[in-house]
């Protein structure tokens, strides 16, 4: 029944069958004095689809109920309630946290896919953009306008919750991180109150998100660019060591252009070793942009050329049927200081341990340019020439987890025995790692404080930022 149903939009709501004739009793008192409100319980038809998140290690946990938020005012009252009647809260967009922090049972769920507003800025700079929407529509709505902003190709995922972490994508060199791109938020925090996000807590949000509360709005910078060269080069596998050495050498040459952006993909599709290398050139200066193509096409043997001029839009397009269904999974996302010699062995040994029918891989960012540019308003980690590397091991048997789980943790622990992690990334960081590891000791101590101050009660805890 629900699989003709988008759920990123507006969707119906009948009292009668999605609330039922027996709501959970810990609510009927909300249910009692705000009939306005979209509540979703267990006898509700959409339930199940409404829950579901993208990793299904997580999707069998029930959570009390799912309230589809259609505005600030919605937000603070579910909060408020919760707040006084001691009931766990979660708050979903996208789906995609991998952790499941968003799927708690017996938690109320704050589904804010439904705050999906955009509005473009009379000088066109920037847009003003509801907390749940997603990154294809704002994508799909520059697109319409000859603008971008930085965003991941993985266009289904929520564009604050991707972006508020770091969010990286083609544009990082060019324009920065996602996270450098908020230039002001509306929060309602733990005591229910809407508040325009300034100084120190805008600071904490800039790299801590959702720890401090409900993003309901958020102003983004946007860019002009009609078109751009973009898409990706399928290297001989063999040549893989030499590839992305050659291109890390190229990108810390003299006098590189911000508006290249690199990335690499190692995969084994189909038992196939494979590594694609994703070019972006975020310029309308074609002539330009492919000297620097043939530069990177001439690092090793290219099998196939799909770079052409195109637009974020149409490659997000492309990319959209290539991305993984939900599965079971493991991630582990880190940043490393270097691709050494060392570590591409790492890289390449992975790919062919690669467990049979696990179709993804490791992606990499080379950051540079715009990404690295000083942020003193974000409380982002790192501010140095990096590499971002997140391996994803998706796969449909939930017996295989363990699996996914050995293979993404050998890299990143054979990469820790070669004093190569930096720091490891927020939004994929696993329960055993620490938040301080994310950002450091002296922002971690700042944003400390600043939790203890804004939600001293930490109702804002099913979070990656583990800060109370």
């Amino acid at each position: 029944m629900s699989a003709d149903i988008d759920f990123r939009r507006t969707l119906a709501f009948d009292a009668s069958t999605d609330i039922g004739p027996q709501p959970p009793p810990q609510l009927v008192d909300l249910i009692a004095k705000h009939p306005e409100l979209k509540i979703f319980t267990l006898t509700s038809p959409y339930y199940q689809d409404l829950k579901a998140i993208w990793s299904l290690e997580f999707n069998t946990n029930e959570p009390l109920a799912v309230i589809r938020v259609t505005n600030a005012s919605e937000v603070s009252t579910v909060i408020k309630f919760c707040v006084d009647n001691s009931l766990p809260l979660t708050v979903r967009s996208g789906g995609h946290d991998l952790l499941g922090h968003s799927l708690i049972t017996g938690a109320v769920i704050v589904d804010i896919r439904e705050l999906n507003q955009i509005t473009l800025s009379d000088d066109k700079k920037s847009i003003t953009i509801g907390g749940g929407t997603q990154t294809g529509d704002v994508v799909d709505f520059l697109d319409a306008h000859g603008l971008v902003t930085p965003c991941p190709l993985a266009s289904v995922t929520g564009h604050v919750g991707w972006a508020f972490s770091g969010g990286f994508g083609p544009f990082v060199n060019a324009f920065g991180l996602g996270v450098d791109q908020i230039i002001s938020a509306k929060v309602v925090t733990a005591d229910g109150e809407l508040r325009e996000a300034e100084g120190e807590l805008l600071w904490g949000i800039k790299g801590a998100g959702g720890a401090f509360g409900v993003l309901t709005e958020v102003k983004f910078k946007v860019y002009s660019l009609s078109k751009m060269l973009g898409g990706m080069l399928m290297f001989e596998f063999d040549e893989g060591e030499k590839v992305v050495a050659g291109a890390q050498t190229l990108l810390d040459g003299d006098n590189i252009p911000s508006q290249l952006s690199i990335g690499f993909h190692f995969t084994k599709r189909g038992g196939v070793q494979t590594l694609m290398v994703l070019f972006s050139w975020a310029s309308t200066d074609f002539e330009e942009g492919r000297k620097w193509l043939d530069k990177v096409k001439g690092l090793g043997t290219v099998m196939k050329d799909m770079v052409s001029e195109t637009t974020i839009k149409k490659w997000c397009d492309m990319m959209r049927p290539m991305l993984p269904l939900a599965s079971y999974n493991s991630s582990r996302s880190f940043f490393i200081s270097e691709l050494s010699t060392s570590a591409l062995q790492i890289l390449v040994a992975a790919v062919t341990k690669v467990p049979q029918g696990m179709d993804w891989g490791i992606g990499l960012f080379l950051v540079r340019g715009e990404g690295i540019k000083p942020q003193p308003s974000s409380s982002f980690i790192l501010r140095e020439k990096y590499v971002f590397l997140h391996a994803l091991g998706p796969v449909k048997e939930k017996e295989r987890l363990a699996e996914s789980k050995e293979w993404t943790n050998e890299i990143m622990n054979e990469m820790k025995k070669e004093g190569l992690v930096k720091a490891n990334y927020l939004a994929f960081s696993g329960p055993d790692i620490s938040s301080k590891d994310c950002f450091g000791e002296e922002k971690f101590e700042r944003l400390k404080a600043l939790k203890k101050k804004v939600d001293p009660g930490n109702v804002f805890k099913n979070v990656p930022a583990q800060l109370a």
